[in-house]
């Protein structure tokens, strides 16, 4: 999950390459396959929190490291490799976004969230 910082897709197959890489609170992403191949990219959450009951990730426990998680409650901008913008909350990003390969999206928590 290091090199994916989280993030994978439904029903992994041969040919399907996914990577991504954080810069601050900005995660980059990379699917690769097939084109015209569609896939659910998920991204990961506050795991420590949201299953595990802890007040934060403790990093001790590294048979669960937390990479870029997403709040189930913030608005993310996101941004295709078109340009093409679409804002989304925590929990779309959680439960999977439509994606087609190739892609390349920059993922970050929206301006406009107040939070």
């Amino acid at each position: 999950m290091w090199k994916t910082q989280g993030c994978y897709v439904d029903g992994w197959r041969d040919g399907v390459k996914l990577g991504a890489v954080g810069d601050g609170a900005r995660l980059f992403v990379s699917l690769e396959g097939p084109p015209g191949l569609r896939e659910r990219l998920h991204f990961d959450f506050a795991r420590h929190r949201r299953v595990l009951n802890l007040a934060r990730d403790y990093v001790r426990l590294n048979e669960w490291p937390e990479w870029f998680t997403v709040d189930e409650n913030a608005l993310y901008l996101v941004v295709d490799d078109r340009g093409r913008e679409a804002l989304r909350t925590g929990s779309e990003l959680k439960e999977g976004i439509e994606v087609t390969a190739p892609t390349r999206l920059t993922i970050e928590r929206s301006p406009a969230d107040a939070h």
